[in-house]
């Protein structure tokens, strides 16, 4: 994550996957695929965090990624944006060769109210997508240089022998689906507004982020991040309705921050054990990234 098909309520939602990239994807589970699918880059909005008198970038140590993803849902000839943030732990290292490693696991999934009514993404569900392992190589790691990383390919409740083309089951009895979130229903259970009704669904998402090295201690940039659903079961008629959803890729953002207190940087470890938890990251939130609000008159345009 990652907006993952706008609301998540679309029955059959589907997004053509990023434009190609410079590097193959990778899937939710670590595994490597053939397909070459990326994103083009944009700055991101919040302001860099100092960089302690460092003139470059130290990848090793614990960073934390922040992507906010745009959509606009046109239902009932209205036109409403979306917007979804997400929080990433993310273990960097350099691998020499002037390629850098990120190990990363997603610690929180948040979306802005659509009518009114936010799907919920539980934690259930976000302590059940695989760590990441993906490979950026920017060509310096002086400020102000490239820094592409890997796409990547997330799979929600669905097991697929090729992940990025094959067809997404329709039915829960197809045998790919699995109880991803541990709930003893099939696929993954989302749940809309304040109970108002649930899902059960599959996903895949493609995403790929690319930006610059803006301080010694954070990388920003844009990219792209799109997703396609299907909805298994729903206990409403209105969590199974279909709506056109767009992704709008030049306004996704995303920044990457040092959070060890390394070289002067920010420090998230809360506790003092020595290591940085979803549980402290959450407790950081995505609100010192400072968020977009979400403006239905962009999408009207």
């Amino acid at each position: 994550m990652p907006a993952w098909c706008g609301l998540l309520l679309a029955a059959g939602c589907s997004a053509d996957p990023p434009p190609r990239g410079d590097f193959p994807p990778l899937l939710a589970d670590g595994g490597s695929h053939a397909r070459d699918d990326g994103g083009a880059g944009g700055d991101g909005g919040a302001a860099a965090a100092p960089d302690g008198g460092l003139a470059l970038l130290e990848p090793s140590g614990t960073w934390l990624l922040w992507s906010e993803t745009v959509t606009c849902v046109h239902v009932m000839n209205l036109s409403l944006e979306g917007l979804s943030e997400r929080l990433v732990l993310v273990r960097m290292e350099d691998l020499g060769g002037g390629a850098v490693g990120l190990h990363e696991r997603t610690c929180q999934i948040l979306q802005t109210p659509i009518l009114g009514l936010a799907t919920s993404i539980p934690l259930a569900l976000v302590e059940a997508i695989p760590e990441q392992h993906i490979v950026a190589l920017p060509p310096a790691l002086a400020v102000g240089a490239p820094f592409p990383m890997q796409g990547t390919i997330e799979l929600w409740g669905v097991q697929l022998e090729q992940p990025a083309d094959e067809a997404l089951p329709s039915t829960a009895d197809d045998p790919r689906v699995y109880d991803m979130d541990g709930d003893g229903k099939p696929g993954v259970t989302l749940v809309l507004g304040d109970d108002l009704c649930e899902m059960q669904v599959v996903q895949r998402g493609f995403s790929r982020w690319e930006g610059r090295i803006v301080a010694a201690h954070r990388i920003q940039g844009g990219g792209s991040s799109v997703s396609e659903q299907k909805v298994l079961h729903a206990s409403s008629g209105f969590c199974a309705s279909s709506y056109d959803v767009e992704y709008v890729n030049d306004r996704h953002r995303f920044a990457l921050l040092r959070v060890d207190g390394r070289y002067g940087a920010v420090d998230l470890d809360g506790d003092g054990d020595g290591a940085i938890s979803c549980a402290e990251v959450r407790a950081h939130g995505y609100l010192p990234f400072a968020p977009q609000v979400p403006d239905n008159a962009r999408c009207a345009e």
